[in-house]
């Protein structure tokens, strides 16, 4: 009898810690392709030598510092210290508008790039910065970029119906690389 109590007691432990910790992930959504890679690279790492991972698909993780307001199109992620800008391969998905301050996983390739100072202004007029922080660009910015295949983010959220107008082509602007947003 004894023993059938302790095993009763030990299943009924062990059932709640398994709901506790089910109960603290946080629900993620995906967006573009499924991500395959298992290992991480270091945020400083792939930030700091780009040129080390030429044309190989890494896994990178950071919090979403700013996103395209416009369209959705693009978004930079930081490690806290390092920044990095990400585009999505071939202009084939979005992530949402209210996506800053979440924690991603990308997955794809990283590079460092040249950008026109006009690109560069117009990519900080998409993300919302104020014009005085805007006018003191001066030149071509060296930017470490990332080209993701799929993002995952912890409690993404589905897009709004304007974004999802402007996703669908109902509001069409061009910009100045040829994007329609």
């Amino acid at each position: 009898m004894k023993t059938k109590t302790i095993l009763i007691i030990t299943i009924i432990i062990s059932l709640f810690a398994s709901f506790l910790s089910f109960a603290d992930e946080k629900p993620s959504k995906n967006y573009g392709k499924d991500l395959t890679a298992k290992k991480v690279t270091k945020f400083k790492d792939a930030v700091s030598n780009p040129g080390k991972f030429k044309s190989k698909d890494i896994l990178v993780e950071g919090t979403v510092k700013s996103v395209c307001q416009t369209k959705g199109c693009w978004m930079e992620i930081t490690d806290g210290k390092e920044i990095m800008r990400v585009k999505f391969e071939g202009y084939s998905f979005f992530v949402p508008y209210d996506s800053k301050g979440k924690k991603v996983k990308i997955q794809g390739k990283v590079n460092r790039e040249t950008v026109k100072e006009a690109t560069y202004k117009h990519w900080l007029e998409e993300a919302g910065e104020p014009a005085e922080f805007i006018d003191k660009i001066k030149g071509d910015q060296k930017v470490v970029m990332f080209t993701a295949t799929g993002v995952v983010m912890e409690q993404g959220s589905e897009f709004t119906p304007e974004q999802l107008d402007k996703i669908q082509g109902k509001t069409k602007k061009e910009d100045s690389e040829g994007h329609n947003h």
